[in-house]
């Protein structure tokens, strides 16, 4: 698997290894919100830094993100920070935001990126 996924006190840290797929993205997704109650979690922390390949589309993205926008509705209070080292990732996770937005009337959870996981931490706590 190409990730980890841990459910910490307050949201939930997935950690990407290797590449990921767009098959990856739907079933990360589907495990986090198996997970978490999305009433109350507070965050979500992508570590994206061991990444060596991006096999995914813009097409899964899209849907992710079409189907993420229904869950701000839940709860419009979540963060993201994402910690990436790769300028593809920002990209990427850019190009998530845009279909969020179009998907939800432009607005979008708060999100941030971090080169270290601990800069990510402390964002999330403000």
């Amino acid at each position: 698997m190409p990730y980890q996924l841990h459910l910490e006190n307050e949201g939930v840290h997935s950690i990407f290894t290797e590449a990921f797929t767009d098959e990856d993205l739907r079933t990360l997704r589907k495990s986090m919100f198996l997970l978490m109650d999305i009433h109350i979690t507070k965050y979500h922390l992508h570590t994206f830094n061991d990444i060596k390949s991006y096999p995914v589309s813009s097409n899964g993205i899209r849907n992710i993100a079409e189907q993420d926008a229904k869950f701000f509705e839940i709860n419009p209070n979540i963060k993201i920070a994402v910690v990436a080292n790769q300028k593809v990732i920002k990209g990427l996770t850019n190009m998530y935001r845009v279909y969020f937005e179009l998907s939800s009337n432009n607005v979008s959870w708060a999100t941030e990126f971090f080169e270290s996981e601990e800069k990510a931490r402390e964002w999330l706590n403000t």
